[in-house]
């Protein structure tokens, strides 16, 4: 099947940036999870912080969920302790999220904290102790 869904992933700091959008299939979300392991392998062994912006996602299809599932378990085995989603206005946004962080059995799962702009999940992360790169705007790619 061809693979439906737009993502991007960047490292700033001590932070892992990435946008979703769109409706995304199984591949799209294989390939995401392949994606964002790559540079989640490189954030070690400090503990490091991510910040998803989940405003334009429209999620996935039902068996979509298993790769984001084992995604989230694995990024917490590499180190991350704190996840920031923001999710605009959308409330069901949370419950879908929370949906997905409930399937996670990990005994030190990350904090997770829902925010409507990038602006203030960054200053959440910032207030954890979470550098992000100077050079950049560190709120989310694209």
């Amino acid at each position: 099947m061809r693979e439906h869904g737009i993502y991007s992933v960047e490292r700033s700091g001590q932070v892992l940036l990435i946008r979703c959008e769109g409706a995304w299939n199984r591949e799209a979300a294989n390939r995401y999870a392949e994606e964002v392991l790559q540079i989640a392998r490189t954030m070690g062994p400090e503990p490091w912080g991510s910040l998803a912006d989940l405003r334009e996602w429209q999620f996935g299809t039902p068996d979509s969920t298993r790769p984001v599932v084992e995604l989230f378990r694995e990024m917490t085995r590499l180190g991350r302790t704190h996840a920031a989603a923001v999710i605009g206005e959308r409330e069901f946004t949370t419950l879908v999220t929370e949906s997905i962080r409930s399937h996670v059995e990990a005994p030190d799962t990350p904090e997770v904290a829902y925010f409507k702009t990038p602006e203030a999940a960054r200053a959440w992360l910032e207030d954890a102790g979470y550098a992000f790169k100077a050079s950049d705007d560190g709120l989310t790619p694209g």
